[in-house]
């Protein structure tokens, strides 16, 4: 679970992560499906919010061995969920939501017989970690020869 957000409004959204396995070789490949969810925690109750999950499939490609799943989640996602929730809710329609909410729970499944979760994370992101990158995509970018 993702501590209080309450005395930390910087960030903009999550970074997701995702191992995954194949559990078997000999099942008939089918496709998968991971699933990502995300429960923010209030005094009392909780919001689930559904992510677009990701299919595998025969366009796509298979899970190989060793498979890692990456997703960033904007904020702006869930302040409009929520901003569309607060008449279900005690929940305010300003946006405000993070004064009041008290942990977020996100939880990853994959739906198919050949595949599991072998480890998961996320992870607030910054301003400062978009900046990070910057240098990082910018330098294969200077390698690149000019072709006429």
């Amino acid at each position: 679970m993702i501590p209080n957000l309450q005395n930390d409004i910087q960030w903009m959204g999550f970074s997701l992560c995702c191992a995954l396995v194949r559990t078997s070789n000999n099942v008939a490949w089918r496709g998968e499906v991971i699933e990502c969810t995300i429960k923010i925690h209030f005094e009392g109750f909780a919001c689930e919010i559904p992510t677009a999950g990701y299919t595998f499939n025969s366009k796509s490609g298979q899970i190989s061995e060793d498979h890692l799943w990456l997703r960033y989640l904007p904020r702006d996602i869930l302040d409009n969920f929520l901003k569309h929730q607060s008449g279900q809710y005690e929940i305010s329609q300003s946006g405000d939501w993070i004064r009041s909410c008290i942990g977020i729970e996100i939880l990853f499944e994959t739906l198919g017989i050949g595949t599991k979760v072998n480890k998961c994370g996320a992870r607030l992101v910054y301003p400062s970690d978009l900046e990070d990158l910057d240098p990082t995509m910018e330098q294969p970018s200077k390698k690149r020869k000019k072709y006429d």
